[in-house]
């Protein structure tokens, strides 16, 4: 409430006050997060879950959230990504993050000047990775004396108080529950490090290992996918086809609702934001209602994004699981296998990148197509055919200056711009989506809005191009 409130129209005190209330409740929220967090651990309770996650692009989104809201302006955040690595690896996202912005936290706020570095490096043994994951400050330091402390719950090292003393504790605790390990090295003046190493395996081993016990029982299968998005409704229901698992559609959280009053889902796949009634709300409706056959009918989110709070949220709505857009196939078959008492394999080898324009993200697209060359060519139609709408509709919201509906239109095109590996211009709509929404609309978004535009505009002949040799190449299969 208190968010609506600095959203309205206050004067400069009561501006000032609102501030203060809303920054006192976040440090509130956090307090009270980190003692249930330690009281879950304390008690045994940690669920370690295991998602199919690109490493690289977890701890990217980390740094990425954790620079919007760095206000030190003499500290940079730097990120050096892991070359030799798996494109995805099997372990659990949302404690990922949570060790990341921890670690990143606690460095920034021991940091005056200079950088936060984050390092990953991996190692591969057999099927199995040791990854590690360096987050370095050139911060105050930590003396000798008090550095065998800073892992000691309710322990505040140095000068600078505030929050709990749980933060390191609750770290280190999920690094062990991953069966890593953390050390910490440090040196006065000059900064500290912590290296976190943590086991794996490679998402390609784990789904070799599954089998292909679905079988013939895939048919029993009965899966309700409810998304806005046309494209995104496409790409999911063509991987349900391809593994003969039958599926009925809805397009928003109320359409969603109707039918699990009647029919029984063996699962539903839901969109987190959507018009009318958005997929949290539409959870907790079937959730509340010990009447509905699929009170407790798995239900994985599908969003966009990928942050520990929005995780959080979509569990406390009752959400099972959670998978961020785009997602591969083999995403979707390994959530099926997960909750149906059934295991699927992989069924196509990647696709050659020379059907992609050498402008596109060719290694995203590989990941998502999994080797249906008409499964892409498929998307890049419905692509061509429906993004003019989309950016009609931000135009539209940008001439009568809706901020409200700018950040929702942004939000709609960012999933089909990754769809066909325009990546970049994707990560530009969620960075303008993310500052409207913590600030009202000035003519420098207006700017950026507009280059957007052009950009995507501009990009066309690269998906144009795509479509022309991806026929080709299915021609000359036939």
């Amino acid at each position: 409430m208190s968010h609506l409130l600095t959203e309205s129209e206050l004067n400069k005190e009561q501006e000032e006050l609102m501030t203060s209330i809303y920054y006192s409740a976040n440090l509130l929220r956090g307090l009270i997060n980190d003692v249930l967090d330690f009281s879950k651990i304390e008690a045994g309770q940690l669920d370690v879950r295991q998602d199919s996650i690109d490493l690289n692009r977890l701890i990217s989104s980390c740094i990425q959230m954790i620079g919007h809201g760095l206000e030190k302006e003499n500290v940079s955040l730097d990120f050096i990504a892991a070359k030799a690595i798996p494109d995805r690896l099997q372990t659990d996202a949302l404690l990922i993050n949570q060790i990341v912005t921890n670690l990143l936290s606690n460095a920034i706020r021991f940091t005056d000047e200079g950088s936060v570095s984050v390092t990953l490096n991996a190692e591969q043994f057999g099927e199995r990775w040791i990854v590690e994951i360096t987050v370095a400050d050139t911060g105050i330091g930590i003396s000798e004396d008090k550095i065998d402390l800073v892992f000691d719950k309710f322990k505040q090292i140095g000068e600078r108080q505030g929050g709990t003393g749980l933060g390191l504790t609750i770290t280190k605790r999920i690094v062990e529950s991953l069966g890593g390990t953390i050390a910490v090295s440090s040196e006065i003046g000059v900064g500290t490090t912590f290296k976190v190493r943590i086991p794996m395996e490679s998402a390609e081993f784990v789904t070799r290992e599954l089998g292909n016990g679905l079988g013939d029982h895939a048919a029993d299968c009965f899966v309700l996918v409810v998304d806005d998005n046309e494209m995104n409704i496409q790409y999911l229901t063509r991987v349900l086809e391809k593994l003969k698992i039958r599926y009925n559609c809805a397009r928003d959280g109320v359409e969603a609702v109707e039918p699990t009053m009647t029919q029984q889902y063996n699962m539903i796949f839901m969109d987190v934001q959507m018009p009318r009634l958005n997929g949290l709300d539409a959870t907790m409706r079937i959730r509340s209602d010990i009447n509905n056959p699929n009170f407790e009918t798995p239900i994985i989110g599908l969003s966009a994004y990928a942050f520990n709070e929005d995780i959080q949220l979509s569990a406390r709505a009752g959400m099972d699981d959670y998978l961020t857009k785009p997602f591969a196939p083999g995403d979707v078959q390994r959530m099926i296998s997960k909750y149906f008492t059934a295991n699927i394999s992989s069924i196509n080898e990647p696709v050659q990148c020379g059907v992609f324009h050498s402008g596109l993200d060719a290694e995203m697209l590989e990941g998502i197509y999994e080797g249906d060359v008409q499964y892409a060519l498929d998307m890049f139609e419905i692509y061509l055919t429906q993004f003019g709408e989309y950016l009609n509709e931000l135009q539209s919201s940008i001439s009568i200056a809706d901020g409200k509906a700018i950040c929702s239109n942004l939000h709609k095109i960012r999933s089909p711009l990754r769809m066909v590996g325009l990546t970049e211009l994707a990560s530009k709509t969620e960075q303008l989506e993310q500052e409207l929404a913590k600030s009202a609309l000035e003519e420098k978004h207006v700017n950026e809005l507009n280059k957007l535009i052009d950009g995507i505009v501009g990009s066309d002949y690269m998906v144009i191009e795509s479509l022309s040799k991806m026929k080709i190449n299915l021609n000359s299969e036939i």
